[in-house]
């Protein structure tokens, strides 16, 4: 976010969508819950659509995959539990 908010016609304080596709696998927990409480706070009504992995896909052939072309899976979690998930992103 740091990057973005030092750009000259970056308004924190609009509305803003963030398309965050294919980056999450990829950090920690940590990371993505960051990223999320960040984008809360910009301007009401700001929003984020990101992908992440299933978590049943955290097998050892694909994370032994990942990991072979470095580029490892970190993060991934239930459909279920992504409303739980963003929640608790306010909350870091």
């Amino acid at each position: 976010m740091g990057a973005l908010e030092s750009r000259p016609n970056f308004d924190k304080s609009l509305p803003t969508v963030f398309i965050w596709e294919g980056v999450s696998y990829y950090l920690d927990r940590d990371v993505v819950k960051a990223t999320i409480s960040e984008v809360s706070k910009c301007g009401n009504g700001s929003c984020i659509g990101f992908d992440y992995a299933h978590i049943a896909c955290f097998n050892p052939t694909v994370l032994k995959s990942t990991k072979s072309v470095g580029e490892p899976w970190k993060f991934g979690m239930d459909p279920g539990n992504v409303d739980d998930f963003v929640k608790g992103c306010d909350e870091s």
